[in-house]
């Protein structure tokens, strides 16, 4: 069977993503409780990549007061029904919200430039 949402799996002992496709492969990662479960956004990044619960993303937005662009990376969370990120003021901001993010890295990898 199918898997109705998208998930990926972090899988400490490889050190590596996993992308069960079926309820079978969901449950086998199940199994082992040192495995992380991280649920796909439904979004895409300016980049075109899928956007995941603990994906690292630039945010690019213009500065209205200094008339320039500023950026600052930020991890995705899922909180309260919906994905966002928390901004310098540790205020919650849906996903939904801005358009201009690019994936740089993940938690776990800790890829941003």
């Amino acid at each position: 069977m199918k898997l109705k949402y998208k998930f990926r799996v972090w899988v400490p002992f490889l050190k590596k993503f996993k992308f069960p496709k079926t309820a079978h492969g969901f449950v086998n990662l199940a199994k082992n409780e040192e495995n992380i479960f991280q649920l796909s956004s439904g979004l895409l990044d300016k980049n075109g990549l899928e956007i995941y619960e603990g994906d690292l993303v630039r945010w690019t937005f213009l500065d209205e007061y200094q008339k320039c662009f500023r950026s600052f990376i930020s991890p995705i969370v899922f909180e309260n029904g919906c994905f966002g990120y928390k901004n310098r003021s540790e205020i919650f901001l849906e996903l939904s919200s801005y358009g201009n993010v690019e994936v740089v890295g993940d938690i776990f990898n800790e890829k941003s430039n």
